[in-house]
């Protein structure tokens, strides 16, 4: 019996040796493919990798992926021109708070406004939302998580997987309050957002400068509605949407906020009005995000 346990441990050794200089082979053909692609050139972050994460272990997938480290997730952001800060997005915005307040290693890939569908179409990325003639509309920000070779595409549902596969990370959706914080979304749109984004885009035939006094003193009647919800709290007036802690409600806000400041300018007559309105509320709300002001994390950085 003695010769046979040996016959199986010599065998099982060269089938484990086997299996892994084959993995070690499908993992270096995978890097070649994804660094000669023409959208891999441009952007060799996490690109044409998905299916193998089916067929190899984590280890190899990160290790055959060029220009990314370990298992850092990649928020794919659009580069700006039009102010002095490039990350500009407020649905990104929303979308890296998440990852900041989550404390999730993340870095971004910057992408260019032209090359987002067929990058989107190559990575299988699930659209944003469906146009009225039933083609895909794909957009920023969607995200890559090399830990589960999943992309989620658009701000809100990005925050629920990071929610759901994070769970030991600092929760946004507190138990029971996910259609509440729904709920939030379409009324901050109602009552700020529709008045907000004519004032931040360059097309003058939608908001003429002559309406733009009319347009502010709507965004600030808007805040102050929602001003009013969150004085029902308490007396505090630094708490966030639920209280003492922060959801997803309070990255919605920041996300918008943190819109107008880099894009008008933090030193704008704009925004000090905004920062001033309603006894200072949403400047103390700004404050408490600096924190999460950030791109990348700090290990992406290095």
């Amino acid at each position: 019996m003695h010769w046979l346990a040996e016959f199986i441990r010599e065998d099982a050794l060269v089938f484990l040796s086997i299996y892994f200089i084959t993995l070690l082979a499908l993992s270096l053909t995978l890097y070649i493919e994804a660094s000669v692609g023409t959208l891999h050139m441009k952007y060799p972050i996490r690109t044409g990798l998905t299916p193998a994460c089916s067929l190899l272990p984590a280890l190899f997938l990160c290790f055959a992926t060029p220009g990314m480290s370990d298992t850092d997730i990649i928020l794919y952001d659009i580069p700006g021109t039009a102010s002095k800060d490039k990350d500009w997005s407020p649905n990104v915005w929303k979308t890296r708070f998440v990852l900041n307040y989550k404390k999730l290693p993340h870095r971004t890939s910057w992408i260019e406004y032209p090359d987002i569908a067929a990058l989107c179409a190559e990575l299988n990325v699930p659209s944003s939302a469906i146009r009225r003639d039933g083609s895909p509309y794909y957009t920023v920000p969607f995200i890559y998580d090399p830990l589960t070779c999943t992309h989620v595409s658009d701000s809100l549902p990005i925050a629920q997987y990071l929610e759901r596969t994070y769970p030991d990370s600092p929760r946004l959706f507190p138990d029971g309050m996910h259609a509440a914080l729904r709920a939030f979304e379409d009324m901050w749109h109602d009552r700020v957002l529709q008045h907000l984004f004519p004032l931040m885009t360059n097309l003058n035939d939608l908001a003429p400068v002559e309406k733009h006094p009319e347009l502010w003193d709507r965004v600030r009647t808007g805040l102050g509605r929602v001003d009013a919800y969150m004085n029902a709290n308490g007396e505090d007036p630094t708490k966030f949407w639920l209280g003492d802690r922060v959801s997803y409600a309070d990255v919605t806000m920041a996300g918008w906020l943190v819109w107008v400041k880099r894009v008008l300018g933090s030193e704008s007559n704009e925004w000090r009005n905004i920062v001033g309105w309603h006894g200072g509320r949403w400047g103390r709300l700004m404050e408490e995000f600096e924190r999460w002001e950030f791109v990348d994390s700090p290990k992406a950085r290095l």
